[in-house]
């Protein structure tokens, strides 16, 4: 099992990184409902698209959501998960960036679909935090 190696560092030093951890999934269940998307765009640049994505975190630490564009499986292939690239902080309130991602235009724009997923570099998702924002239409203008 995949969460057995990991309870030894969860529980060394009086549970230290346990302890961090619970306070992580707490506080994202706490500021998660604050998260929002904002524009999503792509344009078609020689054999790429480039996606943009503004993403407003609410109260949330950067580094704790990982912005993602998601495309169901082919056939027998497997879905493909590309991550977003934080940047610019475009908009100065509500914590807003924007996410960019260049791929080959191998497939329909229409697959993708941007989603935030929560991050941590001990957590082991889904198990720990099954949290997911789904973009509910971008317009891919």
């Amino acid at each position: 099992m995949r969460a057995a190696p990991n309870f030894r560092p969860r529980s060394d030093k009086q549970g230290h990184l346990g302890n961090r951890l619970a306070n992580w999934q707490a506080r994202l269940e706490k500021h998660w409902p604050s998260l929002r998307f904002g524009s999503a765009t792509v344009e078609q640049e020689n054999q790429e698209y480039v996606f943009r994505v503004r993403v407003f975190l609410g109260d949330l630490d950067p580094q704790w959501v990982r912005a993602e564009l998601y495309a169901e499986g082919r056939d027998s292939d497997r879905a493909v998960i590309l991550e977003l690239n934080r940047g610019e902080r475009p908009v100065a309130s509500d914590n807003g960036f924007l996410y960019t991602a260049r791929i080959p235009a191998s497939r329909p724009v229409f697959d993708y679909t941007p989603r935030l997923v929560p991050e941590h570099p001990a957590a082991l998702i889904p198990l720990e935090s099954s949290l997911i924002l789904w973009h509910d239409s971008p317009s891919w203008r």
